[in-house]
């Protein structure tokens, strides 16, 4: 039986409730800082970019944002997981002047966002996702810092 790669990815990231909040989204990438990592076969990132959700003023949860390599959709359908492909460790969203941790956190329309993530070595290409949604792009540096 085939499955659709949306369907795959849901079944590997489940999320539920309504994910048509990021659908059509735009992303502005404003800036990509690589950090320092004690693991070898991985790679540090501080990424900050603008959301903008296609509908203003949607709400949608700032902790179900990730980032997902084209890489994922082939494991999906193998029923293999995808989790040590990329990691979000942290979500800031800026705030009052300066970036704040959130957990269970609903935003609002657009918003800055800085996250800290975790990359397998090798991986440049990624796609933000939001539950089954799918939106932007971001094209990691090999180098030390990238500013757009």
């Amino acid at each position: 039986m085939k499955m659709s790669i949306a369907a795959s990815i849901r079944r590997l990231f489940p999320g539920g409730g309504d994910s048509a909040a990021l659908q059509g989204a735009s992303v502005s990438v404003q800036s990509i800082h690589h950090e320092p990592c004690v693991v070898p076969e991985a790679s540090h990132f501080l990424i900050e970019a603008v959301i903008t959700p296609s509908v203003p003023d949607v709400s949608w949860k700032l902790d179900e944002l990730t980032l997902l390599p084209p890489q994922a959709a082939e494991l999906a359908r193998r029923g293999e997981s995808a989790e040590d492909l990329c990691r979000v460790m942290d979500v800031q969203v800026l705030r009052e002047g300066g970036f704040r941790s959130v957990s269970d956190y609903n935003v609002a329309g657009a918003a800055h966002v800085r996250m800290r993530v975790i990359v397998r070595n090798g991986l440049r290409l990624f796609r933000f996702r939001y539950r089954d949604v799918l939106f932007g792009q971001l094209v990691l540096p090999t180098g030390q810092v990238e500013n757009y």
